[in-house]
């Protein structure tokens, strides 16, 4: 089982378009059906994800989450 913290950048390339991402836990070599506390460090907002992390991002935008592990 790992610990610790895990952090995951996401970005929009895209300058006119927002776009939706969905990273799945497995991808990142998390277990799948697990819970996990993120947080938004841009934002300060913590939320629990299970399975993956669902983002909209603007043109331009990114965003920068730690996952508690």
């Amino acid at each position: 089982m790992l610990t610790g913290k895990f952090f995951v950048a996401v970005y929009n390339f895209y300058e006119i378009n927002t776009i939706k991402k969905n990273i799945k836990f497995t991808r990142l070599g998390l277990d799948e059906g697990s819970e996990y506390k993120v947080c938004d460090l841009w934002s300060q907002e913590t939320f629990i994800a299970k399975d993956s992390i669902h983002f909209t991002l603007k043109p331009a935008e990114s965003k920068i989450v730690k996952i508690n592990l």
